[in-house]
């Protein structure tokens, strides 16, 4: 079970109004056009097909008028059928798309919004990988509403996670034809490093894991304003002085003498180099959750003493794509 900071990562509800994660594919609002809609039969389709010419041969053979009339109506039901499925993507507005981060296990929930703006429902859309090995629920979309289309991926090892070309699919009605619009832009996100079960102590030497700041020590608790930094939490920014043309100045505040703020470094965990990324995750995560300071210090490079959403997706981040050198 994870803790409410690591889930808060992964709910809409849960984020920091004022933390903009680069790991959501965002796309700007379109419509999917009538050339960029395609249609194909589906196996179901090729049968009928094939019955219909089993039909028209027995037909003929015969001379069997109640035969033909037999072939032509359901072949304009076929016709039918392929418009009307072809017709359930045409003109359908694509609002956005997005892949919340998970833990290395966890699916990969992606979601595509879409709005329905015409005067008729849309059936059985659903969002499918380039193959269709992996398909989420279908979903209906009745006239003027917008709905949701989800599709889950299994994820293995953390690291960045590219599901490949995607595809927005319906079959219905009938399920004779399958029409598809190839998503055009590119679904990417990060497997974080799965947190250590059960989780170890988080080291306590102040040589290895604290720092002190008993040498900052002011009369007052308000210590004055600095530049904005990434991390920073919205409540904190000095809308006056913003208002002033001054830009974004954070209000910064003296920690009481004697406090403490963690340093998480690589020596402290313990185990192979996977081993010690899952109880690096785990601290992150437990000292987010009790809203402390702390920073990272990994082989590759650190990050910053800071704290909030943002800067625990920062550093689950730096876990997850480790080897690579912080920037």
């Amino acid at each position: 079970m994870l803790e409410p900071a690591a889930r808060s990562i992964q709910t809409d509800s849960g984020r920091d109004p004022g933390w903009r994660p680069d790991l959501i594919e965002t796309s700007r609002s379109e419509r999917i056009p009538y050339r960029r809609t395609y249609i194909l039969p589906t196996r179901f389709g090729f049968a009928f097909a094939l019955m219909l010419f089993a039909l028209f041969l027995g037909a003929m053979n015969y001379n069997n008028n109640m035969a033909f009339f037999l072939v032509f109506l359901l072949t304009g039901l076929g016709l039918f059928s392929m418009t009307r499925t072809h017709r359930n993507l045409v003109g359908l507005k694509i609002l956005g798309i997005e892949a919340p981060s998970v833990f290395a296990g966890e699916p990969m929930r992606i979601r595509l919004v879409l709005e329905n703006e015409a005067a008729f429902g849309r059936l059985d859309l659903t969002l499918s990988t380039r193959r269709g090995q992996h398909r989420g629920p279908p979903l209906d979309l009745a006239p003027g509403k917008t709905g949701t289309c989800v599709l889950e991926l299994p994820t293995g090892s953390r690291g960045r996670f590219d599901p490949g070309r995607l595809s927005l699919v319906s079959r219905r009605p009938f399920g004779l034809f399958r029409a598809f619009h190839p998503l055009t832009y590119p679904v990417r996100s990060i497997v974080y490093p799965k947190p250590a079960e059960p989780p170890r102590p988080i080291p306590a030497s102040p040589s290895t894991s604290m720092r002190s700041r008993s040498d900052r020590v002011e009369a007052e608790d308000f210590k004055g304003l600095r530049p904005y930094r990434p991390g920073d939490g919205r409540k904190r920014i000095s809308w006056p002085a913003y208002a002033k043309g001054l830009g974004l100045l954070i209000k910064d505040f003296e920690m009481p003498a004697g406090e403490e703020i963690r340093i998480l470094r690589w020596a402290d965990a313990p185990g192979d180099p996977e081993e010690r990324l899952s109880h690096l995750t785990r601290w992150v995560i437990n000292l987010s959750t009790l809203k402390l300071e702390y920073g990272l210090e990994l082989p590759c490079g650190s990050v910053p003493v800071s704290q909030g959403l943002h800067h625990l997706d920062r550093c689950l981040t730096h876990l997850a794509l480790y080897p690579e050198p912080i920037r």
